[in-house]
């Protein structure tokens, strides 16, 4: 077999939008110290898989596979940011507060953390433009825990 072909093919499989046997999404769940803003679900980790629920006084956006989110997690240096573009086109931006990040090393796990984040969004409930887009952007102080096995 060729050599380009060993580099090809494994190339080819890692762009496909498919789960590796073994793979999984992360759990994220974050709320703010009065509890009116919740952000909690699922987030890409090593399968693509979208799944959150951004909640503001007991109002909800439902975020999924429909929008675009990017994630970067290297939570053991203090960096992880979650910023998802909305099919609506709102934008949603978890980041955390790096000095904050606390690794929980739970028996029989991957990789489990807490951390305090800001989060700027969209304000569920509204008020909403024309175009569907919020007019108050949400911003709030969460914490967070991140949870990701295999």
């Amino acid at each position: 077999m060729n050599w380009k072909c060993l580099f090809f093919l494994p190339t080819m499989f890692a762009s496909l939008n498919a789960a590796w046997a073994g793979s999984n999404s992360a759990e994220l769940t974050c709320k703010s110290e009065s509890g009116k803003v919740e952000l909690r679900g699922r987030i890409p980790a090593s399968e693509i898989e979208l799944n959150l629920k951004l909640i503001y006084d007991g109002k909800t956006i439902v975020i999924g596979n429909d929008d675009n989110a990017h994630v970067v997690e290297k939570l053991r240096k203090g960096v992880f940011t979650v910023t998802i573009e909305r099919s609506s086109g709102d934008g949603l931006k978890l980041t955390a507060l790096s000095q904050s990040v606390v690794n929980l090393r739970i028996p029989n796990s991957n990789k489990d953390f807490a951390f305090d984040a800001k989060l700027t969004g969209p304000r569920p409930g509204g008020p909403f433009n024309a175009d569907g887009r919020s007019q108050n952007a949400l911003q709030a102080i969460l914490k967070c825990t991140y949870h990701y096995s295999i």
